[in-house]
């Protein structure tokens, strides 16, 4: 079978297997068909490719030294700025992680002004450390990073997603959308 009928076959399986429900159930289905379990890395563009994922993998390790402590990663922004809860909110979070579960927190987040002045905004309310990584870092990096987080608070956005493709537990602050529709997946019962 030709990879084209392969993915119209599959994705009649999901289709057929998922009338209603989270979004993600039809890519869940697809894996479960393949008998794929847990996230993939896939070095399509070759040695390229493979050279940009350890790169990624280092940054984590850089950003993460210890997995064993655990990290609290906040995501905080979203594209729709209503669904962004407020800095205090964040920087009142943050300093609880650190304070009473002794917790290290990232910030993490795009380039975008917003994300970056937020970051900066939180990082400045908070009374407890914490490390800002808005702005530095690639995709592939910040999965990576998501990869050895303990868990991720973040509204309604990509990188709740991408926690979940790597196993990391989110905390979701979901407000103007349904978690139960588009929430990440194996987290919604947090959100």
């Amino acid at each position: 079978m030709n990879e084209g009928k392969l993915k119209a076959s599959l994705w009649h399986i999901a289709e057929n297997t998922c009338t209603l429900g989270h979004g993600d159930e039809r890519l869940i289905v697809v894996g479960e068909t393949l008998t794929v379990a847990g996230p993939i890395f896939m070095c399509w563009n070759g040695l390229h490719a493979c050279e940009r994922l350890l790169d990624a993998l280092a940054y984590a390790n850089g950003a993460i030294p210890d997995p064993a402590k655990p990290t609290l990663v906040l995501s905080p922004c979203s594209s729709h700025e209503l669904r962004n809860w407020s800095v205090a909110r964040y920087a009142a979070l943050a300093d609880h992680a650190v304070q009473h579960h002794g917790m290290d927190v990232l910030l993490c987040g795009g380039r975008s002004p917003l994300e970056l002045d937020y970051g900066a905004q939180i990082e400045q309310a908070m009374r407890q450390p914490c490390r800002n990584l808005i702005g530095r870092d690639t995709l592939l990096e910040f999965l990576a990073t998501l990869q050895r987080a303990t868990v991720l608070v973040s509204p309604d956005s990509g990188p709740a997603h991408m926690a979940t493709t790597v196993g990391t537990p989110v905390i979701g602050l979901y407000a103007p959308t349904n978690p139960e529709r588009s929430g990440p997946y194996y987290s919604r019962r947090w959100c």
